[in-house]
């Protein structure tokens, strides 16, 4: 094997190119970025130590040193420093099955998950966004998007992306059709009245968008969302993070509600609303919004198994 794959970066590179491969396991576009992203900082990480990091010293105060690299250098989240370090054991392991020589930690050598608060806007909420008193348009059109997200269920990459033509009908029944941007899948949305109501508004379209580069719209989505919901008075306080210019990092505390929300709230906020309603099924709801397993979906929602027994035996 070339001994460049002793390196943890290049080997990364290999990886990623493996993967993308026909006969490999296929790679989303997304994935890829992400990985990448993580193998870019581990490059300079390698910079910053002015060594390369080889795969036999990938152990645990390798990995101590990177959680306090991405935590003091690049102030990253903790639930982003623990996806990295996963994403180091997964290379560690394919490399090993591949011949190379790794540290005998590595089986301790663990990337981890804090339980996040986890932020939605309730279908109370939502009408009390609806007949808030919006002066300004933009802040119109992020409210109609926002409820069109919270009945849909989608990422801010495919909610924004939605038009007329996404509208099909099956069986009788309208429906929002879409190939989701991150996983590719297709996916089949019953069109909620409350969509319905903003698209007769708008003459059978979905609202406009802010500018034509979409990637400055997820971001005037964000910034508008939070004015709306100040607008709206979602102060209610909670714990979360916001996040703090000064410091250039997420801070944790008690805010006012509306100085959390971001476009994620639309996903979240679907999925737990109708999570235990008899017309969304967990699996119809795990179709909408991807996630492959119960147990992810219940996590995502800070639910356990059994509580949707409970909830429907109050129906």
């Amino acid at each position: 094997m070339n001994s460049n794959l002793n390196h943890l970066t290049q080997y990364g590179l290999h990886f990623i190119n493996k993967m993308k491969e026909p006969n490999g396991k296929g790679i989303a576009v997304a994935t890829e970025k992400k990985y990448n992203t993580v193998i870019n900082k581990l490059v300079e990480f390698e910079k910053y130590k002015n060594e390369p990091i080889l795969f036999k010293n990938v152990d645990l105060k390798f990995r101590s040193e990177l959680i306090s690299y991405f935590s003091e250098v690049h102030r990253l989240s903790d639930n982003t420093i623990g996806r990295y370090l996963k994403f180091v054991k997964s290379l560690c392991l394919d490399a090993q099955r591949n011949g190379v020589l790794v540290h005998r930690e590595i089986d301790y050598f663990k990337g981890y998950t804090v339980n996040a608060p986890k932020i939605i806007l309730s279908f109370s909420e939502l009408e009390q966004i609806k007949s808030a008193n919006l002066g300004n348009n933009n802040y119109k059109i992020a409210r109609d998007w926002l409820i069109i997200g919270c009945y849909t269920g989608q990422r801010v990459s495919d909610l924004l992306r939605m038009n007329a033509g996404f509208v099909q009908q099956s069986f009788g029944t309208e429906m929002i059709v879409l190939k989701q941007e991150k996983t590719g899948n297709l996916v089949q949305i019953p069109m909620h009245i409350e969509v319905k109501r903003i698209l007769l508004n708008r003459n059978g379209n979905f609202p406009p968008l802010f500018v034509e580069n979409m990637e400055s719209n997820k971001s005037l989505f964000n910034r508008y969302l939070k004015g709306l919901c100040e607008k709206a008075g979602i102060n209610v306080r909670e714990k979360g993070s916001v996040y703090n210019p000064d410091t250039k990092r997420n801070e944790e505390g008690v805010f006012e509600k509306y100085k959390m929300v971001s476009s994620h709230i639309c996903r979240r906020s679907f999925a737990t609303n109708f999570y235990g309603n008899p017309k969304y099924p967990t699996s119809m709801l795990m179709n909408i919004t991807a996630h492959s397993s119960e147990k992810m979906f219940l996590e995502y929602i800070g639910k356990k198994q059994g509580d949707n027994d409970m909830q429907l035996s109050m129906f």
